[in-house]
């Protein structure tokens, strides 16, 4: 009889313990960054899943940029694009709601022009560019950063014509691509 009533309080304070653990675990767990890997193809086509999604992450940048949403912004840019837009700021000026609305350029509607030339991702970033033949041909590049959780606007850039090295449009575009994969 002594040795189950042991029993029955070890298997109790077990039991405490566990509890503990779990809430532990609902408590802390949630504080730690998702770390999901990025589930993208290493190249995409126009109209995939993959560039539909980059897609809806710029469509969300632009609504925010107009709506003049800067604390839903925050969210949608890794911490590098925003340090570069700060950084571009003039000096008397900070990145507020107001400035935001006025320095809306557009990542998906600048699109609508231009014909989808590359779709790559890995090392955490996912590439879209983009070609236009107006008035000189020109390439455009949309960057995203992978959190682990969601994609943000890492970068944008154009590269026009007389600057490319290669003379094929889609070659140069996979060189510039393979440059903003590794982090450029």
């Amino acid at each position: 009889m002594k040795k189950s009533k042991q029993a029955g309080i070890a298997m109790s304070h077990l039991l405490v313990l566990a509890a503990v653990a779990v809430g532990l675990a609902l408590v802390i767990l949630p504080m730690f960054p998702d770390n999901r890997p990025m589930d993208m193809p290493e190249s995409f086509l126009d109209g995939s899943e993959s560039h539909n999604r980059l897609l809806a992450v710029g469509a969300l940048v632009d609504q925010a940029c107009r709506a003049g949403d800067l604390e839903t912004l925050r969210g949608l840019l890794s911490e590098r694009y925003l340090a570069d837009v700060s950084r571009d700021l003039p000096a008397d000026k900070e990145l507020d709601s107001m400035l935001l609305e006025s320095k809306a350029t557009g990542i998906v509607g600048d699109l609508s022009d231009k014909e989808f030339t590359l779709g790559v991702a890995g090392l955490g970033r996912a590439v879209m560019i983009y070609r236009s033949d107006r008035p000189d041909p020109v390439l455009q590049a949309i960057v995203f950063f992978w959190d682990g959780a969601r994609f943000q606007l890492d970068a944008k850039g154009s590269l026009r014509r007389k600057t490319w090295q290669l003379k094929d449009a889609k070659a140069q575009a996979s060189v510039w691509a393979q440059s903003f994969l590794r982090g450029r």
